[in-house]
């Protein structure tokens, strides 16, 4: 994940799941959450709390 210029925090919800009322004023992108956490080595299910930045994911909580 070079091509990030500064670190992020993604909120990773359940397919279905109730958006948080503080959602409506970020930014949003849709994934396959439990394969994208598997693919970054997280044991993790949705939903949980990441930080990401250019050399990796780390798992904050998780649900």
């Amino acid at each position: 994940m070079t091509d990030l210029q500064c670190p992020a925090t993604v909120a990773l919800l359940a397919n279905g799941a109730p958006p948080p009322p503080w959602l409506a004023r970020l930014p949003v992108a849709a994934a396959d959450i439990a394969e994208a956490l598997h693919r970054h080595g997280l044991d993790a299910k949705p939903p949980a709390l990441v930080a990401v930045d250019s050399s990796d994911w780390t798992l904050l909580q998780d649900s």
